[in-house]
């Protein structure tokens, strides 16, 4: 189906015949959007199976559903004359604008978060467990399932190994590693208990509480503090469909910084000295040894990192 720059004038001012415009522009999207999520013929119900990517939404009439709010919430926006405020491109254009592969997956996210917030399906409930869009090459996608399948390779969840050997000595470096890593070593980690006894008798915490259990809650509040940064820029994304590129790369940019904090530094300063009796100073002086010693510190680094990376190009 074909627009030209006067339908797109037209549907922007809302002048006369601008229902007609849309009318044919929600049928395209209608088709764009069943094409993106289905295998099968538009047109035969009967031979709709949902397509890999899109699996999150679980069964077909999910999906259904999830295009049916989306065209809604389009036609909201053509009602009140913002849903071309911002384009600026071609009519060839203009499908991709309104309905871009990234978008249309960050939007299957926020369909299944209320879903799942609604009891309407059966899904995780932690963050931990919600899902993540990897883009592939800029046209389009992936929809991780962190909590769908034990097969996925997640950068952010995988177990981490620190570089050290059993029996030498810990010093501030390996010590804040595992401070900043702890509740994510893996169980195969050498040294592991060596590295449990450094911190029970380093880590300063009040009233005689257990110190690794005073480290996990520290982690489990800076965590929910970073996730709850990576939602404000997704749902910036989500909300801003056709963003220009120095927004986009910007937003980009945070999320990956949030990203490589959640994975390796969740621990601020201000939790640090909370937890270790020092200076801010000292803090500083460490976290900064401790970056600067990733590599040794962190074999696979370099693998993980480039995923995150991967992530949101």
């Amino acid at each position: 189906m074909e627009f030209s720059l006067q339908d797109i004038e037209t549907l922007r001012d809302r002048a006369d015949g601008w229902e007609s415009v849309w009318s044919r522009l929600w049928e395209a999207l209608d088709l764009r959007l069943h094409e993106m999520l289905f295998l099968g013929a538009p047109n035969d119900p009967s031979s709709w199976k949902l397509k890999s990517h899109f699996n999150i939404l679980r069964e077909e009439f999910t999906a259904q559903d999830f295009i049916s709010d989306l065209l809604m919430d389009f036609a909201r926006r053509a009602e009140q004359g913002t849903l071309l405020a911002s384009f600026e491109g071609t009519p060839e254009q203009l499908l991709p604008f309104l309905a871009a592969p990234d978008f249309v997956g960050l939007r299957a996210i926020s369909h299944f978060t209320k879903a799942r917030q609604a009891g309407i399906i059966n899904l995780p409930s932690d963050h931990e467990a919600s899902p993540s869009v990897h883009h592939l090459n800029g046209d389009g996608f992936d929809i991780v399932d962190r909590g769908g399948s034990s097969q996925v390779d997640d950068p952010l969840r995988s177990p981490l190994t620190i570089e050290f050997r059993p029996g030498g000595s810990i010093g501030a470096t390996i010590r804040m590693a595992a401070i900043q890593c702890w509740p994510r070593l893996s169980s195969d980690q050498p040294g592991l208990d060596q590295l449990e006894s450094d911190l029970r008798n380093r880590l300063s915490v009040a009233d005689a509480t257990d110190p690794i259990i005073a480290l996990k809650e520290v982690h489990g509040s800076a965590r929910t503090r970073l996730i709850h940064q990576l939602k404000s820029i997704e749902d910036q994304i989500i909300d801003s469909p056709g963003m220009h590129d120095p927004r986009r790369d910007s937003l980009d940019r945070q999320r990956i910084k949030i990203q490589v904090d959640l994975l390796l530094v969740p621990l601020d300063r201000a939790a640090l000295q909370g937890l270790m009796s020092l200076s801010d100073d000292a803090v500083f002086q460490q976290i900064r040894r401790y970056r600067r010693n990733f590599s040794e510190l962190f074999p696979d680094l370099e693998e993980r990192l480039d995923a995150i990376v991967r992530g949101v190009e």
